[in-house]
């Protein structure tokens, strides 16, 4: 039975299947090969991902220009619940290693705080 690889599909089929994959897996495939990496960067996945994120998500349309937005800030908006969430997870680590279990409660109010914050600037970007 023959091989079918990733690539041996058309670039529109590959940035669809990358569209249903996490963040991490679009990341990952970069490091994989060239032809990977390219179609993973490639504008239209990151505006498909971001209109995902605003209908996921309920953001107001109007916050990002998508015509006027570069590949990389499209990227970024529509990674940035993955980010703001690795950020929560090492902020939880550092606290449960650096004080132990009391300030785990109280660095639980701080991640309260901070989800607040950020929906709080999300709020202020509309």
């Amino acid at each position: 039975m023959p091989r079918c690889s990733l690539l041996d599909f058309p670039p529109d089929i590959v940035i669809k299947v990358l569209y249903y994959s996490t963040s991490f897996a679009r990341i990952a495939l970069r490091q994989t090969c060239i032809s990977l990496s390219t179609l993973s960067r490639e504008r239209i996945l990151w505006i498909y991902c971001l209109n995902h994120l605003i209908e996921t998500a309920h953001l107001y349309p109007p916050s990002f220009p998508m015509d006027e937005m570069t590949t990389e800030q499209l990227e970024a908006a529509a990674n940035a619940p993955l980010r703001f969430r690795c950020n929560l997870a090492n902020d939880r680590k550092h606290l449960a290693q650096k004080n132990g279990t009391q300030s785990i409660q109280r660095g639980l109010a701080n991640v309260s705080a901070a989800w607040f914050l950020f929906l709080a600037v999300v709020i202020l970007l509309l």
